[in-house]
């Protein structure tokens, strides 16, 4: 049960460094404060919605729990379409870290070639079997997570911290807030759909202390949006590509082994990031082995390059804000199909109960 909220906090901790703060920073005078508490109530929905709907199919993923509800052709192109959310989940958060490495490491170095770097380790790694993913993932966030607790705290804590900066923004908290600040807060959340393959090698589901995700996950949506305001200025922090990496750099460890919280803080979210791209790979790739009904290894190989090529393509010659406004497209639609994904649990639940010959 523990790999289901590793791989929610994995989601949840990764998305600091992505997406959600900048869309969350560019609408923060246009209903960014509200989406925050509006998005925990929707995220929490949705993830015990899915929860209450897996328990009943243990040993399952989602190609085996909609078998005998819908045609195979149906469940095919389905398999196919939710692949292509998850693909493009792992492609945007390579584009990131990509651009990271450009941006803050090696400026020199073309992104297609670091994202090239980056994949050689996790096609080998997304190959494996859905336990040693889940083993790996594990290990990575165990050794990561008090580091990246550590960091929030400093910078909770840390004197550089205007709260009249924060405070300006607070004061937006009637505004509505649009669908691309709800789809990106929603987001954090969105960890448990990847239960979707992983599920398969869970005998047992239970539903204890799930509620904790929502403090921890409003608590992370307020640091994620509200400290970079707080170091960088409610009009300033607009000026920012990575607004929570020039966070990190504005912080000191006086008497830390690294003196600039900047390294630790890329180090470790370069780890995070690569655990999730390689399970949100995973996820791909087996959905698209359920889709073509194939196990192969040549198959599974020649889907991984598909997958690794058509990344390499993305980075060619794509700058910071073509990227994120792709990012931002995509976090709507994958809203959307996270919306569709428990609507058809739900019927599926409901079908199999109402069959003599209940799975």
């Amino acid at each position: 049960m523990r790999y289901y909220y590793y791989l929610i906090l994995v989601n949840m901790i990764v998305n600091v460094l992505a997406y959600t703060p900048r869309i969350l920073i560019r609408d923060r005078f246009n209903g960014a404060v509200l989406a925050l508490p509006v998005s925990t109530v929707l995220g929490m929905a949705f993830l015990l919605t899915f929860s209450y709907a897996i328990k009943r199919f243990p040993m399952m993923g989602l190609p085996e729990m909609l078998a005998g509800v819908f045609p195979s052709a149906l469940i095919r192109l389905m398999m196919l379409l939710f692949s292509t959310i998850w693909f493009t989940a792992g492609a945007l958060s390579v584009l990131v870290t990509a651009n990271l490495t450009n941006y803050f490491i090696n400026p020199s170095m073309p992104s297609s070639h670091v994202v090239f770097m980056y994949l050689i380790v996790i096609c080998f790694v997304m190959q494996c079997k859905s336990q040693q993913v889940l083993y790996v993932v594990e290990m990575i966030f165990i050794l990561s997570f008090p580091l990246v607790a550590f960091i929030f705290f400093k910078a909770s804590i840390s004197s550089g911290l205007r709260f009249d900066s924060m405070m300006t923004v607070v004061q937006t908290y009637k505004q509505l807030p649009t669908v691309s600040s709800l789809a990106s807060a929603t987001y954090i959340f969105s960890g448990y759909a990847n239960m979707v393959i992983f599920n398969r090698v869970f005998p047992k589901f239970t539903m204890k202390w799930l509620w904790v995700f929502a403090p921890i996950g409003l608590s992370i949506l307020l640091t994620t949006m509200f400290l970079p305001i707080g170091f960088l200025g409610a009009d300033g922090v607009k000026d920012y590509l990575f607004p929570w990496l020039s966070t990190a750099d504005s912080m000191r460890v006086e008497f830390g082994f690294v003196e600039r919280v900047l390294y630790i803080f890329y180090i470790l979210y370069g780890e995070i990031a690569f655990i999730s791209v390689v399970i949100h790979f995973h996820v791909a790739l087996e959905l698209i082995k359920s889709a073509a009904n194939k196990s192969s290894r040549t198959f599974s190989w020649c889907v991984t390059a598909l997958m690794c090529g058509t990344a390499v393509f993305m980075s060619h010659d794509l700058d910071e804000y073509p990227m994120f406004r792709i990012g931002e497209y995509w976090m709507s639609a994958r809203m959307g199909g996270e919306i569709f994904l428990l609507l058809i649990l739900l019927y599926t639940l409901y079908k199999k109960r109402r069959s003599p010959h209940e799975a």
